[in-house]
């Protein structure tokens, strides 16, 4: 054995392996950047996409939108989101299933007592109208996301949005298929929430999939009177807006956080009482979309509030309503600033109380 083979290999000091050790961290903090999880990827281009909706939004406001019959058309957006919907591991999108979503429209039937239905009015009315299975139930998220964007005209990455919020209740099945009935958004503190404007507190309400008619009204009642012909208005309808929905919400709040309620309905009564930031923004943003949906005609909103109905018979379609959200639907952008814009307003009643 020759003296080279025999003689030891030099050892690598403290500071070359610091080096390695260094490098070998990095780049594999830059390899997950690159290998991002495929239920990932969609979640980021969609919310990178959504402030270049709202700019383009704003620079076509002078063009005009798409025409109503864009409603039961599959466009190249519609497609893209549907494949998002698929590479976030929430399902295929069947062609029974576009069928459904795209030949849905005015034919509104009231749930059944089999039905599952949820504290949101907007999926209970896509359910009664049929725009996802009318029974709400095993829905696959795919299916709402695609239908939330064809029912409401919103833009694919709010209605992407949407949907990534019911992920914490959703299930998943065998076959691929992201999936939940819609009363499974019953589960407290999750989305559905207290001091609802549409629904009482679950301790006075269990069933939260029904709309409270009285509380409905109530909300109703703070609309603005119409306007005189000619004025600057809503056709001279009466009309909610952002202050409109601020005192709607700051009642709400007060009645159902105090001892102060003549309904006895309050936090003394309802030791379960529980809203937390995170459910404040559920509530004001419930509150923003049919301003925005509904251009705040309380002709439209009623029959929304109490039958879960969408206003077809009154007139309304989502292609045409009069708020500028969009030529490319509504952007998660544009709804925030609608919402920050009412939970300021409730922020700023609560200080002015105080004051007073």
């Amino acid at each position: 054995m020759s003296s080279a083979e025999t003689q030891p290999k030099p050892q690598a000091s403290a500071c070359e392996d610091y080096q390695v050790n260094r490098f070998l961290g990095l780049w594999n903090r830059i390899k997950g950047v690159v290998t991002l999880p495929p239920k990932l990827l969609p979640f980021l281009i969609l919310h990178t996409l959504d402030p270049i909706l709202f700019l383009l939004n704003i620079l076509t406001i002078p063009f005009p939108r798409a025409k109503p019959e864009s409603q039961h058309k599959w466009t190249l957006a519609d497609r893209m989101l549907a494949k998002a919907c698929q590479w976030s591991g929430w399902g295929k999108i069947t062609e029974s299933d576009k069928k459904m979503i795209l030949s849905a429209l005015n034919n509104y039937a009231a749930p059944g007592e089999e039905d599952s239905r949820s504290p949101c009015p907007g999926l209970n009315a896509m359910a009664n109208h049929g725009f996802i299975p009318r029974h709400g139930k095993h829905v696959s998220l795919s299916v709402i996301c695609v239908a939330i964007k064809k029912t409401y005209d919103f833009a694919p990455t709010f209605a992407y949005q949407l949907t990534s919020a019911a992920g914490f209740i959703s299930k998943s099945s065998g076959d691929g298929k992201t999936w939940l009935d819609l009363k499974d958004i019953e589960a407290p503190n999750v989305i559905e929430h207290d001091a609802s404007l549409l629904r009482h507190d679950r301790m006075f309400q269990p069933n939260q999939g029904a709309p409270a008619v009285d509380l409905c009204e109530r909300t109703l009642q703070f609309a603005h009177p119409p306007k005189q012909p000619g004025a600057p208005g809503k056709k001279g309808k009466s009309c909610l807006n952002t202050e409109s929905m601020s005192k709607a919400l700051y009642e709400r709040r007060l009645i159902c956080s105090s001892d102060q309620d003549p309904n006895r309905e309050n936090k003394v009564r309802n030791g379960q009482y529980f809203l937390p930031g995170k459910l404040k923004i559920f509530g004001a943003g419930n509150s923003a979309i049919p301003l925005i949906l509904w251009d705040g005609r309380q002709d439209y909103i009623r029959p929304f509030f109490v039958e879960e109905r969408l206003a077809y018979r009154e007139g309304w379609h989502p292609y045409t309503r009069e708020d500028p959200a969009g030529f490319f639907g509504l952007s998660f952008m544009y709804f925030m600033l609608v919402f920050a814009t009412i939970e300021h307003g409730v922020g700023n009643i609560f200080t002015k109380k105080k004051k007073d």
